[in-house]
């Protein structure tokens, strides 16, 4: 069975939300990464810490439909907004790429 990705919730409330929907339309679903985005937290990156809802892809048009009861766009966002908005948050929170630091000469066990 093939599955699509359908969703991405932004929160886990609207994660409940699509789940519980497409269960009471008796749609089956998987949540990729349901777990791993909350154990890394933090500005989420495509297939590293976000969710994604999958359906069989004989369902997916129908998948669509119902989601789009309550969320009004289930396409994935881009253009011009979204490309600042990525870039202002690399920026902001820069801090959490690690970076290579130096230790301290008396930190330094290898001398």
């Amino acid at each position: 069975m093939h599955m699509i990705s359908v969703f991405r919730p932004e929160n886990p409330a609207d994660l409940a939300l699509a789940e519980s929907l497409l269960f009471s339309s008796d749609i089956p679903c998987f949540v990729h990464n349901r777990h791993v985005s909350s154990v890394l937290p933090g500005v989420q990156i495509g297939h590293v810490n976000d969710c994604a809802i999958l359906v069989p892809e004989a369902l997916a048009d129908e998948a669509r439909e119902i989601l789009k009861i309550f969320v009004p766009d289930t396409s994935p966002q881009s253009g011009f907004w979204q490309t600042i908005r990525v870039v202002a948050e690399f920026l902001v929170f820069g801090w959490f790429v690690p970076a290579w630091r130096r230790l301290p000469k008396s930190c330094d066990k290898s001398r």
